[in-house]
């Protein structure tokens, strides 16, 4: 059952802030498992969905948004909005329903701890904004392997272990000028960390089995209304 309570405070149109925290008694959560098999000399997989047990995930979130119109020309133009959330979570997953086994992860694809932040300066003719995202590294995919026995055993067995992700900060830029009411110039920066997208196995001793860069991107460009 999902209990919420949410605290909002708006002190003027320029500032807002809200506070959010919800706990939720998870069940019946959706669980897959996959067996391999081979039939034929040609491989596949079977992938079944059922009901977990479930679990239970709680946490908050912090935002604030303020437009620093009170200070003294030019910086009257600047403003900040930022996010903070954080949970905690306790599921458990189906690892073989055959052997009614299970087992006991965090909720995947979900940081435990996440951090979103932009400072903007905004004026009649351009603007400008800077913002970063960081992320707490996080499980993605549990098991690693489903099967139907222990390893050693047979050639598709259980892997009672998580793939993830490493934690992530990415920074990003944009710019905008407008020329006259039909001619806009925009310049963007992307992934300014050059942060990579880096996953592992195996919790305990963790291997790299994905890596991946886009690099620092640039872009440039003009927009015309007629």
């Amino acid at each position: 059952m999902l209990r919420e309570g949410k605290l909002s405070e708006i002190f003027n149109a320029e500032q807002i802030a809200n506070l959010r925290a919800a706990y939720d008694g998870l069940t019946d959560v959706a669980s897959d498992s996959r067996r391999a098999y081979i039939d034929q000399d040609l491989p596949f997989q079977v992938r079944q969905y059922n009901d977990a047990p479930g679990g239970k995930l709680d946490g908050f979130e912090i935002a604030y948004q303020q437009n620093f119109t009170f200070l003294p020309a030019p910086f009257d133009g600047f403003g900040i909005q930022a996010n903070y959330t954080q949970i905690e979570s306790e599921l458990e997953y189906i690892l073989d329903p055959a052997r009614n086994l299970t087992g006991t992860a965090p909720f995947l694809g979900a940081s435990p701890k996440s951090f979103n932040a932009t400072i903007f300066y905004e004026v009649e003719k351009w603007s400008a904004r800077v913002s970063s995202a960081y992320r707490a590294a996080y499980q993605t995919t549990y098991p690693l392997a489903s099967g139907g026995c222990d390893p050693g055993v047979c050639d598709s067995p259980l892997i009672n272990d998580f793939i993830g992700s490493e934690e992530t900060l990415n920074v990003d830029a944009a710019f905008t000028y407008k020329l006259t009411d039909n001619v806009t110039f925009t310049a963007e920066a992307l992934n300014l960390t050059n942060q990579t997208d880096t996953r592992w196995a195996y919790q305990a001793d963790p291997v790299v089995n994905n890596y991946g860069s886009t690099g620092r991107q640039y872009f440039v460009g003009a927009r015309f209304v007629f």
